[in-house]
């Protein structure tokens, strides 16, 4: 049974808003978030525009396409306040899109944090406390159709249950949420990086470096699929940065109310030579 709220339509004199815009300034960061001083050398880009209700911070990849925006109380350190959101494609090739949204309180999610699929359809969403998860948290299908319902307490799952797409019980699944991660987590990704990558001789006898970032998709498997470079340096660095992601072992699919997803990923990967 759907329960409704009633509501009523009302008429209301127009109230105008103004935010006033002090100032605004742009700043280049290169893919190891290091700030760089052109465009040449950047791999994305970030507005501040001050106002009468804070920094409103904005990061744009080089196509244009926004990553990030939210608002701050100051941008160093970054203290965000507010209604935050994040931009993302689940297609190299698709259209960016809003895919999380939180609300922050000195830098502390409080309040409604959300996840979408495209076109704005609800993946999961709830509520969060002092940066903790608390009380009902929901996941639903591409369809809208309930997939699982978790509830939380200062950040702990107290209980959960799966639903399939018909709405009987899912006993198969286990997992509330996950992101796609390497088997151990970003420690033991960078472990596997430092024992697997070998910096190419040429390159190092001509002073070659930088930060190659790859691409990649993460199938419901957990295979590496798609693999490529979409930021080059040299190609004896792009090849070599291939070449471990290739010698990568299955990750850890992505989960959304216990239902594995497909989901893509950017990995920057640095070449630098040490001081002598």
């Amino acid at each position: 049974m759907t329960l409704t709220r009633p509501f009523l339509l009302l008429a209301l004199p127009l109230l105008t808003l103004t935010v006033t815009v002090f100032s605004q300034d742009t700043t280049y960061f290169d893919y190891a978030h290091i700030r760089v001083s052109s465009r040449e050398e950047a791999g994305y880009c970030r507005t501040r525009i001050v106002t009468d209700s804070g920094l409103q911070v904005t990061d744009y990849n080089l196509a244009g396409d926004t990553v990030t925006s939210g608002l701050y109380t100051t941008d160093s350190p970054r203290v965000r306040q507010g209604l935050y959101k994040w931009y993302g494609t689940f297609g190299f090739n698709d259209r960016w899109f809003i895919y999380h949204s939180s609300t922050f309180s000195h830098d502390k999610e409080n309040g409604p944090e959300t996840w979408y699929y495209r076109a704005g359809r609800m993946q999961i969403t709830g509520n969060n406390k002092d940066g903790e998860h608390e009380g009902e948290w929901t996941a639903y299908y591409p369809s809208g159709k309930l997939a699982a319902r978790a509830f939380y307490s200062k950040g702990k799952q107290t209980s959960v249950e799966f639903f399939l797409e018909d709405g009987t019980p899912n006993k198969t699944a286990t997992v509330f949420m996950r992101t796609a991660q390497y088997p151990g987590g970003p420690s033991a990704f960078l472990k596997f990086q430092n024992a697997t990558l070998k910096y190419p001789r040429s390159a190092f006898r001509h002073e070659i470096q930088g930060t190659v970032v790859v691409r990649f998709k993460v199938t419901k498997e957990g295979k590496l699929d798609s693999i490529a470079v979409v930021h080059s340096v040299d190609k004896r660095l792009d090849e070599e940065a291939l070449r471990v992601f290739r010698r990568s072992p299955d990750w850890e699919p992505a989960i959304v109310g216990g239902v594995p997803y497909v989901s893509y990923w950017q990995q920057p990967i640095v070449f630098k030579m040490d001081p002598l």
